[in-house]
């Protein structure tokens, strides 16, 4: 059971047993009193609109449209929403749905890895539909956000496509990524990994994998958007051409394939009564890769980093050297040049040096290559 969804019976006895709106901002208030190091979030719901702030962020959600507008001081988000894919190619949009509900129990206090918060939910219905939910975590001392989406059941049903993230200006007026006073941002591609020599492309691309920033390139500043859960769904980023300070195209999808994946067939479907997508963080930030190295703590957060109490290990590899021109006497050099050079500096790992001969290895005969492992075996 993944640690931040609740279960079928929790999800009832929440509605069932929902705390008065009173008894939620008095909740509220304590947060505000909290111990130094426990920064203050605030959060209501007024008339048609739910709202939620810190010293640097401000979310809000239009019950009327269910749309979210998230702002900092460098930039701002408008008409965000979620969608989801059935079996069969039926697309549900939140934008689209005619109903969109939030109890006082849906804004409730909470207190996990990232620190000390909001959570807010928000209940997208409408007849013959399964429900589509959102919900936005908001810490009190996290330049960032996390928001997720789930598709809710009173029968299994399948999907292997969820977006908690959803700007598209075509369908919801207004929507769009700002950077206020950039001219044209850039996105960053994060290949989805190192496969077929790929690169990571600092100018402008039309999709990205776990992670992606929309940044300014002369200040710095600018978003980061990632996924911190990775255990089911394979997420990755779609955006349209920039235009003026922003996008007015952008979408976080989990169940995303693609060449670039070397994964063309569709994602797997999920099934169940309740279909939870990765939580997906967005930040803005001073500098972009600063937001990236906070984004790395982030998953540091939800899966700790395997402890190594060994060495480093250190080696060589042909390719990038010699290419297509690896020899005998090009390998025996390189391999006394680490051990008369490198290895008395303390480059040796566990005691040892991996010497690896890739492509044309079979440049060198037979008795070469037994009298290379032998000489390099000799040297440790």
């Amino acid at each position: 059971m993944n640690p931040y969804h609740p279960t079928r019976r929790q999800y009832t006895l929440r509605r069932a047993k929902g705390l008065c709106l009173t008894s939620i901002l008095c909740l509220f208030a304590l947060m505000t009193a909290l111990p130094v190091g426990a920064a203050a979030v605030s959060a209501q719901r007024a008339g048609e609109s739910v709202t939620a702030a810190t010293a640097s962020l401000h979310v809000r959600c239009d019950l009327k449209t269910g749309l979210w507008d998230f702002s900092w001081d460098g930039g701002q988000i408008d008409g965000m929403g979620c969608a989801a894919r059935l079996p069969g190619g039926v697309d549900l949009r939140s934008s689209d749905y005619s109903e969109h509900r939030c109890e006082s129990s849906d804004i409730a206090p909470v207190r996990d890895g990232f620190g000390r918060g909001i959570r807010i939910t928000i209940h997208h219905r409408s007849a013959g539909r399964p429900e589509l939910c959102q919900r936005v975590w908001v810490y009190g001392d996290r330049r960032y956000l996390l928001t997720s989406a789930e598709l809710v059941s009173p029968t299994v049903i399948a999907s292997n496509y969820l977006a908690p993230i959803v700007l598209d200006s075509e369908h919801v007026a207004g929507a769009a990524l700002r950077l206020p006073g950039t001219v044209k941002p850039r996105a960053l591609f994060v290949p989805f990994d190192n496969d077929e020599w790929v690169r990571y492309s600092s100018d402008y691309d039309s999709e990205s994998w776990e992670v992606t920033a929309v940044y300014d390139n002369a200040s710095r500043r600018g978003f980061v958007l990632g996924s911190v859960d990775h255990d089911v769904w394979k997420t990755g980023f779609t955006f349209g051409a920039s235009s003026g300070d922003g996008l007015q195209s952008l979408s976080a999808a989990a169940g995303m394939t693609g060449a670039r994946t070397h994964d063309t067939e569709p994602h797997g479907l999920v099934s169940g009564t309740i279909i939870l997508s990765p939580r997906i963080l967005v930040g803005c930030f001073a500098d972009w890769r600063d937001g990236l190295e906070t984004y790395g703590r982030a998953n540091a957060i939800v899966a700790p980093p395997l402890r190594w109490n060994g060495g480093v290990p250190f080696g060589w590899n042909s390719w990038a050297a010699y290419g297509t021109h690896l020899d005998y006497k090009r390998s025996v050099a390189v391999a006394d040049f680490i051990k008369k050079s490198l290895q008395p500096a303390g480059f040796r790992g566990e005691h040892s040096v991996y010497i690896n001969l890739d492509s044309f290895w079979d440049n060198l005969s037979e008795a070469q290559l037994r009298d290379f492992v032998r000489h390099v075996h000799a040297a440790g």
